[in-house]
């Protein structure tokens, strides 16, 4: 056998291992779950009670109605605030006395920064 027929049945060879191992690697389940996000509507639910044709409640219906309408809530809305431009004086945290009085009466007087006072 020649070089050249050699190396000609390596290459099939080598065709037929990589196909083999692209067969096995198809066939195997992913090595984690899959989870998709789900679709969301970004319609608010409508008004009034869920309420069928006929006028009477159907679970079905209601427990549809309650699926369809989950929209998870953001926490960038919850924490819009952060984001907003502060003056200054807000971050300035030396130029903070404490005054260690009478703490009976506790009220907050003033709010420096995120959440010292």
């Amino acid at each position: 056998m020649t070089d050249a027929h050699r190396r000609q049945h390596y290459l099939i060879l080598a065709a037929w291992l990589a196909l083999a191992a692209a067969l096995l690697v198809l066939r195997l389940p992913p090595p984690f779950p899959l989870v998709l996000p789900s679709a969301a509507p970004l319609l608010p639910p409508p008004s009034g009670d869920y309420r069928d044709q006929q006028g009477g409640n159907s679970a079905a219906a209601v427990a549809g109605n309650a699926e369809i309408y989950r929209i998870p809530m953001s926490k960038a809305r919850v924490y819009a605030d952060v984001n907003e431009l502060r003056p200054k004086e807000y971050w300035d945290y030396e130029s903070l006395t404490v005054q260690w009085g009478d703490q009976d009466d506790y009220e907050v007087v003033r709010k420096v920064g995120r959440g010292k006072y």
